[in-house]
């Protein structure tokens, strides 16, 4: 009976083993069907000399501690090793060799958090599942050396691991092998990716382990030219023999990838500006509805700048300063100067969000209590801050004077300020805002890391003319109307014009191109593209940028239905800057697509807690609990939003009062916050059908009249609005148009509120899911929308 035949035999209760994958210096390994739970999984059979020593209480801990970690690539999938691919074809190409590097160094990054090193990262425990790498047995190898004792070599002789991707240190039993190992190992993979051979070949296990400590590599363009020099670079940084040469953490590595496998050039700003040249003089008209599906995207409050930082916050036992940067008052001459001043504070507030011991409240919260005119009390309960940032601007001719303070809100006193009096430039408003964040830092008895300071210290831009129109740009964003967003796709076009290199400038256009079609400008699939080239033109420039990193992140969900590709984005634009509102936000409503509810419940309010009064935040929270079936808690959390701030999107009132049978309720509120698909399902519950009728009515004449136009209009609408009237047929109808343009309102489909939950058990919306890259039940698939 062969070894596979036994393992067959010993395992018939619980697995039906299909087939070896693969096997190496530890163990062999088995595809098989888990019969419980009716899903592939891979059994690792061990040796039976290491199997023979293994201490089991230990070997299960260590097992069970790297279970634990859950992230889109650490998982088993159907698929094929990368250890197949590779015998089929050798080496791959550049791109596709970067992508899949980026997919386990994102893996890796996430268990190094979790303090889980791999320390057998290869081919053949990286499995490729449609357009992503997984990365399997994790754990495994530090398992069998703590509860055998040995920490690399068996005594015969053997490497617990690869030889051939084992790093210096682990091939020389060195008892203090940390996270870079790992890296080592993925400069391994990389080199046999882009040149079809491992860096070091032999006819033994220890003549391979020997090269690894003794010998250099030889370059990769010496087998492959046409690797690019950058990533060549990477690839032999990641194969030094000393730890201490190479990159130093996989997040450091993955901002590397990450700036790889995006183009090398971007979209020109040409290109974009042709796309809605005479769209300013086009014809205006009211766009009838913004579904509360569509609140998701199109209302965010935040802005492009407060994308980048690096630090995570103070851990503590008090946790971090808690700061707030008021809106600093604007005493230039020109009122039309509020936009320079609004943009001062927030790269202001910036800057100090670099600051690991600072959490800085957003500055779509912060900007609602201005400077001068705040008691300060009230601002920092508001906030919840524990200091306060107050100042002025003054623009004058070619000079500029920003006075700023630190105030202590419980007392009122002022613990540090200063007056700058400077020449209009752009590196001279930098160097002020650098100057603050180091003021405020030591005046707090903060110290900035090394790699704080850096962040601090880096110029965005040198163009005073650029950086004028980035400020203009983003404040014109921040209006939401179709007129302002094509005027912040010009302003943002302007400052690229004037500096190529402008990172946040390719972020600020990126996320206008996401809104249009949720406004009606540009068909999904157009606005898409030109979002995914800004993007990721901005992330090749600065791959630290938070804000670039979730706008793409936004594209591959919304657009393209790449729920895995997407939650990678969320997760690296977090890393960077664990307090950006946004990224928490948007990643939370990626969580409930994909019916996750709990994880998208936990991300909204970490977002509001970093922005505690931003409409569209607890907007979104509020939605969100309805969904999870908490629609009490919900009309609390709205009330206490309308007693901040009372201009708040009054449609979401309705959706805890019509999943709470509220239907009078429910439709008074749609109908004030123009929603007249949700007031249309409303009233025929209420069984005014013919309010119902003449609220659809218009919504199809407000449909035509535009399409009439060449403009767009969202099927998903269309079929919200059919859904009111029960006619189930063209709702589908639809729903299926939907499909084939891309609508960006699909992606929430799974998770839409009460309109839509009677569909959910017909066999086409099961076909409709799918299409989208999930299952009826929002999980996602393995398909090729991903």
């Amino acid at each position: 009976m062969s070894d596979t035949d036994r393992l067959r035999t010993a395992l018939a209760d619980q697995y039906r083993i299909e087939r070896e994958l693969g096997s190496g210096g530890m163990a062999t390994v088995y595809l098989a069907e888990d019969l419980k739970h009716h899903r592939k999984v891979a059994v690792k059979v061990l040796r039976s000399d290491i199997a023979a020593s293994l201490g089991a209480d230990r070997f299960l801990r260590e097992i069970e501690i790297a279970a634990q970690l859950q992230h889109p690539h650490i998982l088993m999938v159907d698929g094929e090793s990368l250890r197949d691919r590779l015998a089929r074809e050798t080496e791959l190409p550049v791109a596709e060799a970067v992508r899949i590097l980026r997919d386990v160094v994102d893996a890796l990054s996430h268990a190094h958090e979790h303090g889980v090193v791999h320390r057998d990262i290869k081919p053949d425990n990286i499995m490729l599942s449609g357009n992503h790498a997984v990365v399997t047995d994790f754990g495994v190898a530090k398992a069998v050396s703590e509860a055998t004792g040995r920490q690399n070599i068996t005594t015969a002789g053997v490497a617990l691991g690869t030889p051939t991707y084992m790093a210096p240190e682990q091939a020389s039993a060195d008892p203090h092998i940390d996270h870079r190992a790992d890296i080592y190992a993925v400069g391994t993979v990389a080199y046999e990716l882009l040149t079809g051979r491992p860096p070091f070949a032999g006819k033994t296990a220890q003549g391979v382990l020997a090269a690894h400590v003794m010998e250099a590599p030889e370059h990769v363009s010496t087998h492959r030219p046409a690797v690019s020099p950058t990533l060549a670079d990477v690839v032999m940084k990641c194969l030094e023999k000393k730890p201490a040469d190479r990159f130093q953490t996989t997040g450091e590595l993955l901002g590397r990838l990450e700036g790889l496998a995006t183009p090398s050039g971007g979209m020109e700003p040409t290109a974009a500006r042709s796309a809605v040249s005479g769209a300013l003089t086009a014809p205006r008209k009211k766009f009838a509805t913004i579904s509360a599906i569509a609140v998701f995207a199109i209302a965010a409050v935040f802005w492009f700048g407060t994308g980048r930082g690096s630090g995570t916050a103070n851990t503590g036992d008090d946790g971090p300063e808690r700061l707030a940067v008021l809106l600093f008052q604007n005493l230039s001459r020109d009122e039309d100067d509020q936009y320079f001043t609004d943009g001062i504070t927030q790269d202001i507030s910036v800057q100090l969000s670099k600051v690991g011991a600072f959490r800085v409240t957003a500055h779509g919260s912060a900007s609602r209590f201005q400077s001068g005119e705040t008691d300060y009390r009230e601002a920092a309960t508001a906030l919840n801050a524990d200091y306060l940032v107050d100042g002025s601007v003054r623009r004058a001719g070619d000079r500029i004077r920003i006075s700023v303070s630190l105030v202590d809100p419980s007392t009122g006193d002022q613990l540090w300020a200063e007056d700058y009096n400077r020449d209009l430039s752009a590196s001279g408003i930098f160097a002020i805002q650098q100057d603050v964040a180091r003021q405020v830092a030591s005046a707090l008895d903060a110290t900035l890391s090394p790699s704080e300071e850096g962040d601090v210290a880096a110029l965005p831009t040198s163009n005073l003319d650029a950086y004028n129109a980035y400020l203009r740009g983003r404040f014109f964003w921040n209006r939401r109307t179709e007129e302002s967003l094509l005027q912040a796709i010009a302003l943002f076009e302007r400052a690229i014009a004037l500096d190529s290199e402008y990172a946040w400038a390719y972020s600020g256009l990126a996320d206008s191109y996401i809104l249009l079609p949720w406004y009606g400008f540009l068909e999904p699939s157009e606005a898409a593209a030109r979002a995914r080239a800004a993007a990721e033109r901005a992330i090749a420039l600065d791959s630290t940028l938070a804000a670039a990193f979730t706008s793409i992140a936004f594209v591959r969900a919304t657009y393209d239905w790449d729920w895995i590709g997407a939650e990678v984005a969320y997760r690296r634009a977090i890393q960077l800057n664990p307090g950006y509102a946004t990224a928490h936000q948007w990643y939370g409503g990626l969580l409930f697509a994909v019916g996750r509810h709990d994880e998208g419940l936990a991300e909204l309010w970490r977002a509001r807690d970093y922005d505690p009064i931003a409409p569209i935040i607890n907007a979104n929270l509020a939605q969100f609990l309805v969904i999870a079936g908490r629609s009490e808690e919900a009309i609390t959390q709205l009330e206490q939003l309308a007693e901040v701030d009372s201009t708040f999107q009054t449609s979401t009132m309705g959706w805890p009062y019509f999943d709470l049978g509220m239907y009078a309720e429910a439709a008074a509120a749609f109908e004030e916050g123009d929603a007249p698909a949700e007031a249309a399902h409303a009233y025929a519950r209420l069984g005014d059908t013919d309010r119902a009728r003449e609220l659809v009515a218009e919504i199809r004449k407000d449909a035509q009249e535009r399409l009439a136009e060449g403009r767009w209009y969202s099927f998903v609408l269309l079929a919200e609005a059919a859904a009111a009237l029960g006619d189930t047929t063209q709702m589908f109808d639809w729903l299926e148009q939907a499909v084939e343009a891309r609508d960006p309102r699909l992606a929430y489909l799974g998770i839409q509120l009460p309109t839509f939950a009677p569909m959910r058990g017909h066999p086409r919306y099961a076909e409709i899911m799918r299409l989208t890259g999930r299952a009826p039940d929002g999980t996602p698939l393995v398909s090729d929308n991903n």
